[in-house]
């Protein structure tokens, strides 16, 4: 299906196909983008993942405590709920 693809985007349109090449060259760029974005969002959940794993251990062994990372952790959470709110 994608050779379909590859060869249309290669193809130079004849002038009154023009505006259906662009359509198609902008939907096929939005899913490059969507593609990267996707391996992005997967590199961001490991690395948070592990991060996670690696505080609970850290939490769980007694080798950090609640008190001295509280506020880090609240400001940390707070953060994320403004940028996901779309609040800068």
């Amino acid at each position: 299906m994608m050779d379909i693809v590859h060869q249309c985007l290669s193809l130079v349109p004849v002038p009154y196909l023009a505006p259906a090449f662009s359509a198609l060259r902008f939907i096929w760029s939005s899913i490059q983008h969507v593609r990267i974005s996707e391996r992005q969002l997967q590199a961001l959940t490991q690395s948070i993942a592990q991060l996670l794993e690696t505080l609970e251990k850290e939490y769980s062994s007694g080798r950090l405590l609640e008190r001295n990372t509280l506020v880090p952790l609240a400001d940390l959470c707070r953060s994320v709920l403004l940028m996901l709110l779309g609040i800068h």
